[in-house]
């Protein structure tokens, strides 16, 4: 079975090059074959006149993409310079998804997290529906918010997007809508949007078409908005904890669970990392994106929590540094650092 299955249809103003992730038994986890087909793919449609747009979407109505294919990555946690690679690879294929000269419109139904907002979440037009689900869930790995996931997150209201981002927090379609994440939505089935899509007479009247599902801002808030706000606003880790347990509400009590089962060097390197990205755009973040993630490659803690969450699933991750205190400033700061071959986007 193909992991990723490209076929084309001709609509009323022309042609449609579909892109659909055919891996339901991984959750579309992708490989970095699928990264390399689908990059090839997307730049043979780019010059062929034929195809006047391009739709990416999964065979599967339950999950559209949760992730990179860790497992993988763990096989070959060894192999520095191949693994380099990947995230390479990765980021110019979001790149390439953001910049592309013609409309992209994926279909984000089901689970949508990590990579898979990466590969989904940076295209002209996102839409959701109402199976939505969004997480970034890396910190509980020993990982970061890479692919692009700080550029959607940092600048939402209330700092919402640092919750999300430290937290590993998954949210629904309703929730995305209201705190500004997402900006279509389609409430019909997948297969009569994309029909209606087709009738199209003119790449003009798809655009507009696909500009009558865009979302207004509905004002409402999470749960706990206020006290979002307040707290995970703090400049460091260390506040951030204290001010929970200040609060020591039910819902601080569990947000201090969640966060104690994350890797504290991931938390620090994700809140500087988030700081970061309220000014970039999302070019810049990729570019820091291939920093950290190259310094993480050679950090113990990300494999350690492959290990515990997706190979051994014990949940029992044992982390480098276990106390926040133990990093300073400097460790974190090293991360950002140049590198010595940064990425060129070609």
């Amino acid at each position: 079975m193909q992991n990723v299955v490209f076929r084309t249809q001709k609509g009323n103003f022309g042609g449609v090059g579909f892109i659909i992730l055919n891996r339901p038994e991984k959750m579309n986890a992708i490989s970095y074959a699928m990264f390399m087909d689908i990059t090839k793919q997307l730049l043979e449609w780019r010059d062929t006149t034929s195809i006047q747009c391009v739709v990416i979407e999964s065979s599967s109505s339950e999950c559209f993409c949760a992730g990179g294919d860790l497992q993988e990555l763990f096989i070959r946690r060894e192999q520095t310079d191949l693994l380099t690679k990947y995230f390479f690879d990765e980021y110019r294929l979001i790149k390439l998804l953001s910049e592309y000269p013609k409309p992209i419109i994926s279909i984000l139904d089901g689970y949508t997290m990590g990579g898979g907002v990466g590969l989904g979440m940076h295209v002209k037009y996102p839409f959701i529906t109402q199976k939505f689900i969004f997480a970034m869930p890396e910190t509980l790995i020993g990982l970061f918010p890479d692919v692009g996931g700080r550029y959607l997150l940092a600048n939402l209201p209330c700092h919402v997007g640092f919750y999300l981002a430290l937290t590993s927090s998954k949210i629904d379609c309703q929730q995305a809508e209201q705190i500004g994440l997402i900006n279509y939505k389609i409430d019909c089935h997948p297969k009569d949007f994309k029909n209606q899509l087709l009738k199209s007479n003119t790449i003009e009247e798809l655009e507009s078409f696909c500009q009558t599902f865009q979302v207004s801002d509905s004002h409402q808030h999470f749960d706990e908005i206020n006290k979002i706000d307040k707290i995970f606003s703090k400049d460091n880790m260390e506040d951030i904890i204290s001010e929970l347990h200040t609060d020591n509400s039910v819902w601080s009590q569990q947000v201090l669970q969640v966060l104690s089962r994350c890797s504290p060097l991931s938390l620090k390197i994700t809140l500087m990392a988030m700081g970061i990205a309220k000014d970039q755009k999302l070019e810049d973040c990729l570019f820091t994106d291939y920093r950290i993630v190259n310094r993480m490659l050679m950090n113990p803690d990300f494999f350690e929590g492959v290990r515990a969450k997706i190979i051994d699933k014990d949940s029992a991750p044992v982390w480098t540094r276990n106390v926040l205190e133990q990093i300073s400033q400097q460790d974190v700061f090293s991360f950002f650092a140049p590198l010595e071959r940064e990425i060129v986007w070609i």
